[in-house]
């Protein structure tokens, strides 16, 4: 008997990020004798460094990119969860897999149509049933500041609780403390490009780190041509989907 593939393979490639420390020969002589304040200066451009790469792992030159297979940048999820002209894509390809091969390889896109007052709770509830599949469901929802705020304003326009009471007497205490979609985790993000509100299930989410450059601190480096002390603060992983249906993509939300 003959047995069916189970998997259909995609395939992401390994991306490296790295960002410079660089103590110059006035900073070695300004600090000269003191072993705290050389440390102090590493420190800071240490701190410094991995800020900066996580800001470009994480945001819009990272995850919130539209770098493709063939870029050099971390995947990003407008390559991997795009849209069509505000519609489902149905070419292109990600990870290797081509949309217009794999009818499972293509996200689901609502659009709001700029008016979320009118279009967009519904829209949400229609994209939150077309990427279930049974108790796989969207779990995180990332919204662009100006879309969150939307959702927040149109929620405290329709509903109204006034219990249980969360303060004390005398206190005024307005908002929201915890913002959930169908059980969603919601945040603000500024990564993502305008008019893009993702709704992503994490089973199917994949943040792969190299155990060998996971932020890891290079040596030092002496150039003959610079009064300098150089390091190198490395990453190297990439950001992966396993299961496109399951993601998608709430337009014009803002």
């Amino acid at each position: 008997p003959s047995r069916a593939s189970p998997l259909t393979t995609a395939v992401y490639t390994w991306r490296q990020v790295a960002a410079p420390i660089v103590l110059s020969g006035r900073d070695m002589a300004i600090n000269l004798g003191s072993d705290v304040a050389v440390s102090n200066v590493l420190k800071v451009m240490v701190t410094a460094a991995v800020q900066g790469l996580r800001d470009r792992i994480g945001g819009s030159s990272g995850i919130f990119s539209t770098n493709g297979d063939s870029a050099s940048g971390i995947q990003g999820l407008q390559d991997m969860v795009p849209h069509a002209s505000n519609a489902a894509p149905t070419t292109g390809t990600s990870g290797g897999l081509n949309r217009a091969t794999f009818t499972t390889w293509r996200n689901a896109v609502v659009d709001v149509a700029d008016d979320f007052s009118l279009n967009g709770y519904a829209g949400m509830a229609d994209l939150w049933t077309q990427t279930q599949r049974g108790d796989e469901v969207t779990d995180i929802i990332v919204f662009r500041r100006a879309a969150y705020l939307n959702y927040i304003r149109n929620a405290t326009g329709t509903l109204n609780f006034n219990l249980p009471r969360t303060s004390a007497d005398g206190v005024l205490d307005l908002g929201f403390s915890n913002v959930n979609y169908n059980g969603a985790i919601t945040g603000v993000d500024d990564g993502p490009a305008a008019d893009m509100t993702y709704f992503l299930c994490s089973k199917y989410l994949h943040f792969i780190v190299h155990p060998n450059r996971n932020f890891e601190l290079g040596p030092a480096i002496a150039d003959r041509t610079l009064d300098a002390l150089t390091w190198g603060v490395y990453f190297m992983g990439n950001f992966c989907i396993s299961a496109m249906a399951r993601q998608g993509l709430l337009r014009r939300a803002d």
